[in-house]
C-alpha cells in the first residue's frame, strides 16, 4: 500500500510539473521516442480492460440486488461510461463524485465500525501459504488486491486529476494520501471476509457459488442489516463505476494526444471512443476470472 502511495505521488507530481502529460507522454520525454509508443499500446489495452472489468463486477453485483439482467444492467454502465467519456469532466463526472465518495466512505466504515462492535474474530496474521493450491503469495497477492495496492492504472489517472489540481501543494493529499485511504478500505473489506466465513474453505465455497458479489452481499447484510446492507453494497458498486469511467475517458485522450485529434468538436470523441466500447462489450463474453488475469497483469507490469 504505501509502495502504492509512492508510486502514485510521483506518477502525479512528475504529471502536474509537465502540464498535466499523460504517461505515454512522460514516457516519450524520459525514455524516449520508442519507449513512448510501447507505453502507449499498452496503456490503452490496460484502459480497456480495466473499463470491461469494472462494467462486469458492479453489473454482477447490481444483478444479485434487482430483478434486472445482467445485460441490461452491463448496456446501462455502459451508456453511463459513454456520457462521462465524451462530456467535459465538470459536467458529469466532477458532479456525481461527491455523492460516490459518501456512499464509498459510508459502507467502508459502516463495515469497520461493525467489525468493531461485534467483536468479530479476525485471523491473526500469518506468513502461511494457505492458498487451496499452494499458489505462490508474490506476485498472486498483488494481483489479487490490484488497484488496493500498487496498481499501474492510477499512473494513467493522474492526468485527469493533475489538470484540474489548482496547488502543487495537495499533491501529497491527493496522490499519497488517497492510495492509502483505498488501502485503509481494502483491508477493511478483506478483514471482514476472513472475519465473517472464518476459515478459507468456506469462503472459497461461497466465491464458487456467487463470485465477489455473493461474498460483498452476505458481509453487507450481516453487518449492517438490511438498509445499511444495501448502501454498503452500492458503496461498494460505486468504486469500480468510478474507475470505469475514468478508464475510458482517459484511453480517449491518450489516443487523441498520440494521433493528435482535436478533441473539441463531440464527433471526433465519439470516433475514438466508439471502437473501444464495442471492443469492452465483446470483452465482457470473457469468463471473468480470465478478464481479471489480463487485468491484473497489465495493471501490475504498468506500475512497474
Amino acid at each position: 500500500i504505501f509502495a502504492g502511495a509512492v508510486h502514485d505521488y510521483l506518477t502525479g507530481m512528475i504529471s502536474i510539473r509537465n502540464h498535466g502529460a499523460h504517461l505515454p507522454q512522460l514516457a516519450g520525454k524520459f525514455l524516449g521516442k520508442t519507449m513512448k509508443h510501447v507505453v502507449n499500446g499498452f496503456a490503452i489495452l490496460l484502459l480497456l480492460l480495466v473499463g470491461t472489468v469494472f462494467v462486469t463486477s458492479p453489473a454482477a453485483l447490481l444483478a444479485n440486488m434487482t430483478s434486472l439482467s445482467l445485460t441490461l444492467i452491463i448496456l446501462a454502465i455502459f451508456a453511463y461510461y459513454l456520457i462521462a467519456t465524451l462530456l467535459p469532466i465538470d459536467k458529469v463526472i466532477g458532479r456525481i463524485y461527491p455523492y460516490f465518495g459518501a456512499l464509498l466512505l459510508f459502507s467502508a466504515a459502516g463495515i469497520g465500525i461493525g467489525l468493531v462492535v461485534t467483536g468479530a474474530p479476525i485471523p491473526e496474521l500469518s506468513f502461511q501459504n494457505m492458498h487451496p493450491d499452494n499458489a505462490p503469495i508474490f506476485p498472486l497477492l498483488f494481483l489479487t488486491i490490484s488497484c488496493g495496492a500498487l496498481s499501474g492504472f492510477h499512473a494513467t489517472q493522474t492526468p485527469i486529476i493533475s489538470r484540474t489540481t489548482e496547488n502543487e501543494t495537495n499533491g501529497r493529499k491527493i496522490f499519497y494520501g488517497m492510495m492509502i485511504a483505498e488501502g485503509v478500505i481494502a483491508m477493511i473489506w478483506a478483514a471482514a471476509a476472513m472475519s465473517l466465513f472464518q476459515g478459507e474453505q468456506s469462503l472459497s465455497d461461497v466465491l464458487a457459488a456467487g463470485g465477489p458479489a455473493a461474498v460483498v452481499g452476505e458481509v453487507s447484510t450481516t453487518m449492517l442489516g438490511a438498509v445499511g446492507g444495501t448502501l454498503a453494497v452500492l458503496g461498494v458498486i460505486v468504486l469500480p463505476i468510478t474507475s470505469g469511467d475514468t478508464a475510458f475517458r482517459s484511453a480517449r485522450m491518450i489516443i487523441a494526444d498520440y494521433l493528435k485529434v482535436e478533441q473539441k468538436p463531440i464527433v471526433k470523441r465519439i470516433l475514438i471512443a466508439l471502437p473501444l466500447f464495442v471492443a469492452s462489450y465483446a470483452l465482457t463474453h470473457m469468463d471473468f476470472t480470465l478478464l481479471w488475469r489480463y487485468f491484473s497483469w497489465a495493471n501490475q507490469t504498468t506500475a512497474g
